[in-house]
């Protein structure tokens, strides 16, 4: 796979924020819409817009990406499967929000970029509530083994609501 500056592509720097990346997706995405952009190019930069976004918005994804584009870019080729499935994700999204009719579009992309704040909000959620249930254990059996029935109390508190919390993250329904 050739890799591509996406940072470039969506017009943001390399420290950017998930709030200033999903400003600049839908901003570049209404703007280089082939239903709105009549350029020759307008559709295969509008699909670019589409794979960078996917890149981009994803912790994860993004880490190995900035990992093999600054490490690797003199060769611009690099073969990590996570970053090939989401670029191609994006493609294959691109192409289906080109197929759609601009005002179709609009409401797509409010829900996408909607739905991926979710998913990262819900991961967060179950890491808070799993960080506070294991302090919560900790306390507990710091407590315990003093017999300090107040802070076994608190421990054991502090765990059902890192517990709740988790699965709070863990079943909301996007």
């Amino acid at each position: 796979m050739i890799i591509k500056d996406y940072y470039r592509i969506l017009n943001i720097g390399v420290n950017a924020s998930n709030d200033e990346i999903k400003r600049a997706y839908r901003k570049l995405s209404k703007q280089w819409h082939p239903d709105i952009n009549k350029s020759s190019n307008a559709h295969e930069y509008f699909i670019n817009i589409n794979e960078a976004y996917n890149i981009l918005i994803k912790p994860e994804t993004r880490r190995l990406y900035d990992m093999y584009y600054y490490v690797q870019y003199p060769t611009i080729h690099f073969n990590d499967s996570d970053i090939e499935t989401d670029a191609t994700l994006g493609r294959v999204q691109g192409e289906t929000f080109v197929q759609m009719e601009y005002e179709e579009f609009l409401i797509a992309l409010m829900n996408f970029t909607k739905t991926t704040g979710s998913v990262i909000g819900c991961a967060i959620l179950m890491y808070i509530g799993l960080f506070i249930c294991i302090g919560g254990i900790g306390i507990t059996l710091k407590g315990y083994s003093w017999m300090e029935y107040n802070e076994i109390l608190t421990g054991i508190i502090l765990s059902c609501i890192g517990f709740t919390t988790y699965m709070i993250g863990r079943n909301i329904k996007i």
